[in-house]
């Protein structure tokens, strides 16, 4: 895969009591060039139960849409918060990911609508390095801490890096703040976990529909994990993680090498992780689930591990099921077919 390995924070929503928890909390998962999504998380919220969840997965948007039910004679008022993945300062122009908002702290274009209405929402940013939070030292220092303002921009981490002396340098390096490259130039050593949030207001024995969509972060890469030799244990493990069939590869071969529309094609290929399992955590299971995974292109091809999913076409996946419990995540694999030029 292409792109820095990032340490990732499970990308969700995550709802809890205001009265009973903190605004928000940020937590780091594993390192990953891919950037995994995920969908709402409860504080075990046993008066709330999820009616139905819609959700659309591509590799330029994903979609969903809850509809809650508050079971309960109360209204029940809580803190909404949408976390980002956890990333590093981006290092160059033009690497692996688009940070789409360009310096804006929504890199993922993240939206998300109330009932209908949309949602404003408020903005945390936190610097983390060796697990610790170390926001505060970085703006004692005046040193910018985002992710997503590229390195030739005045208001960029390293741009803040450069003006400090040595000794200050030496502090921040004891603190798993900054590298030194070998050119003996200073780079960020932490990476920034982003926190969108606001309050709902969930009302008593009635239907709260949430929707929201971004723009997911892919992991990709110029050599599909896609071979017909049995020896290639890259191609092994992938068949496995993402359910590729013998016979899907043969059709990915026949279609490359023109043997279906008379067109050769090149495959590349791009990774997107799905957090499902959290679904766990409100009242009794998802009432009724809905999934559709879809590639770019007709001819591109979609792979994923999930009992019940069912293949609708070589770009196309699908599942329906009434009392969904989701109790693994979703690692997604688009094949992508670029026509070579004859």
């Amino acid at each position: 895969m292409s792109g820095s390995s990032m340490m990732v924070s499970a990308l969700r929503f995550l709802v809890v009591l205001a009265a009973v928890m903190p605004p928000f909390t940020a937590v780091a998962n594993d390192t990953s060039a891919q950037m995994a999504a995920g969908g709402l998380v409860f504080g075990k919220q046993l008066g709330i139960s999820m009616q139905s969840e819609d959700l659309y997965i591509s590799p330029d948007i994903v979609r969903v849409r809850y509809v809650f039910h508050n079971k309960t004679d109360k209204d029940l008022e809580t803190i909404v918060a949408f976390p980002l993945p956890e990333a590093a300062p981006s290092s160059d122009t033009g690497g692996g990911h688009n940070f789409y908002d360009g310096v804006s702290a929504n890199f993922l274009n993240f939206k998300t609508r109330v009932d209908g209405q949309p949602v404003v929402t408020q903005v945390e940013q936190k610097a983390l390095a060796l697990g610790l939070d170390r926001t505060e030292i970085l703006k004692k220092y005046h040193v910018p801490i985002e992710s997503y303002i590229p390195p030739t921009d005045q208001r960029s981490a390293y741009h803040g890096l450069s003006r400090l002396t040595e000794a200050q340098w030496d502090e921040l390096a004891a603190l798993g703040l900054l590298k030194i490259d070998s050119q003996g130039h200073p780079s960020p050593g932490w990476t920034v976990a982003t926190v969108f949030y606001w309050n709902q207001v969930f009302p008593a024995g009635k239907d709260t529909v949430i929707e929201h969509e971004y723009q997911p972060l892919t992991g990709s890469s110029f050599d599909a994990p896609i071979s017909r030799k049995p020896e290639d244990e890259y191609a092994a493990r992938a068949m496995v993680r993402y359910c590729i069939s013998g016979e899907d590869t043969k059709a990915i071969y026949e279609l490359h090498e023109g043997k279906v529309d008379g067109k050769a094609y090149t495959a590349f290929s791009e990774e997107l992780g799905y957090i499902l399992k959290t679904a766990a955590n409100w009242s009794g299971p998802i009432n009724n689930f809905h999934l559709v995974i879809e590639a770019r292109e007709p001819v591109d091809f979609a792979f994923a591990c999930l009992p019940g999913l069912e293949r609708k076409s070589q770009s196309r996946l699908e599942m329906s099921q009434d009392h969904f419990w989701a109790f693994s995540d979703l690692d997604v694999l688009f094949v992508i077919s670029k026509p070579l030029d004859n």
